[in-house]
């Protein structure tokens, strides 16, 4: 009786609804997938070229931990201090840049797909 009452026009609403919170579930996973498969490559990018510099990025999960924080606006290093200033003085503007070219590519590339 109720799969004969969700059936009913009153409800057409609602299951559209429920389609759309699918569809948007499987959209959502994706990109989840998409950012983890970047947040590993760079971090373990990261953790070749400066994780003996810096304990932020001493192992791959420390360096992909600190690129999440960055992504997500919190990107200080464990004393507190800005992160990306205490590698661009160590790494100078090469780092700046690829800073720069990766966040825009996170943040205007995947983060718009949610």
């Amino acid at each position: 009786r109720l799969v004969r009452l969700v059936r009913h026009k009153l409800f057409h609403e609602l299951k559209v609804m429920l389609f759309g919170l699918w569809a948007g579930i499987r959209v959502l996973g994706w990109a989840i997938i998409l950012l983890f498969g970047l947040i590993y490559t760079f971090g373990v990018f990261l953790r070749n070229i400066m994780g003996e510099s810096f304990k932020e990025l001493e192992t791959v999960p420390d360096a992909m931990f600190t690129l999440f924080r960055c992504f997500r606006d919190d990107c200080a290093a464990y004393d507190g201090t800005p992160f990306p200033e205490r590698v661009r003085e160590t790494y100078g503007g090469i780092f700046m840049v690829s800073y720069i070219l990766m966040i825009m590519t996170v943040s205007v590339g995947v983060f718009n797909l949610i």
